[in-house]
């Protein structure tokens, strides 16, 4: 969370538009739940999608990874139950980067 302002801001504004700090941050937030949806594809994950609603299910367990990232960013969501749920669905171990450093328990 705390380098979402960072990614945020390198992020190009688009065309004819100046983004404010929050809508930079909203941007890298977004940037975030994409990769974590791809991340769980890439786990076996499945992708349904509906109009506006995207979600990702494995066995029973259906999960939307943009809901959870604008909820931590948000505040509605903690720290504490972002490990929890992560944990729940067995995503922790899952890596942002191909060096194994960065992990879902932000």
């Amino acid at each position: 969370m705390q380098k979402l302002p960072d990614i945020g801001a390198k992020i190009p504004d688009p065309k004819a538009m100046l983004s404010s700090p929050p809508q930079r941050m909203r941007r890298a937030g977004r940037l975030l739940a994409i990769g974590l949806a791809l991340a769980l594809a890439g786990d076996g994950w499945e992708p349904h999608l509906h109009p506006r609603v995207f979600q990702s299910q494995r066995v029973s367990e259906p999960w939307n990874p943009f809901l959870a990232v604008e909820g931590r960013m948000d505040g509605k969501l903690s720290r504490e139950a972002w490990v929890r749920r992560c944990r729940e669905l067995e995503i922790s171990p899952l890596a942002w980067s191909q060096d194994g450093r960065s992990r879902l328990d932000w």
